[in-house]
């Protein structure tokens, strides 16, 4: 579930690009809501990505941080990008969001990275295990999960519920986490006060 910066029905900010080179011109000016972890170290990223500086403003719960955007306090908000299914009837709209691609859902919506930011980072749910289970059990649980996340089934309850979905396989979210672990925690490092 990949995050993404919006703004409110209001905006100045058409695209991306405004967004940063209003930012640019005028450092720490812009505010941008958020409410947890990963929505500010979605905002700190994306600073750090776009050699800008936003001020985060924290938020209780996602409804508070929908009402604050929708109601002009803040200049963008950080939040998955589910919240564009209660945004855009409202005039909001999601500027980008922290996908590799576009998934299908939110095709209509560019990413961070093909406009030129390499930022991928959202809800992952991940199954792990303890150090030093044996190989066969992680062969049984992989071949398992293969075929269960693979399934049509699953794919189809993820649409019911209006969520994207997206399997990987054991070698591929093991490669995916590293590269998220290479994003992230120089940003939660260099901020570690703010967590």
């Amino acid at each position: 579930m990949p995050h993404a910066l919006f703004v409110g029905p209001d905006s100045e900010f058409e695209n991306l690009e405004d967004f940063v080179s209003y930012a640019k011109d005028h450092p720490g000016e812009l505010t941008v809501g958020e409410s947890g972890a990963l929505g500010l170290l979605m905002v700190l990223a994306f600073n750090d990505i776009a050699g800008i500086e936003t001020t985060p403003v924290a938020y209780e719960g996602g409804g508070d941080l929908i009402n604050a955007l929708l109601g002009g306090h803040v200049n963008g908000a950080s939040s998955s990008i589910t919240a564009e299914q209660e945004l855009n009837p409202q005039g909001g709209k999601a500027l980008a969001y922290a996908a590799e691609e576009r998934i299908e859902m939110f095709s209509d919506t560019p990413t961070f990275s093909e406009q030129g930011f390499d930022l991928q980072l959202g809800v992952s749910r991940v199954l792990v295990a303890p150090e030093g289970v044996p190989d066969e059990v992680v062969k049984v649980l992989t071949e398992a999960l293969n075929e269960l996340g693979q399934g049509d089934e699953i794919k189809q309850k993820f649409d019911e519920v209006g969520t994207p979905y997206r399997y990987l396989n054991h070698e591929d979210v093991t490669e995916y986490l590293k590269k998220s672990n290479e994003t992230i925690l120089p940003i939660i490092e260099k901020n570690a006060d703010d967590f």
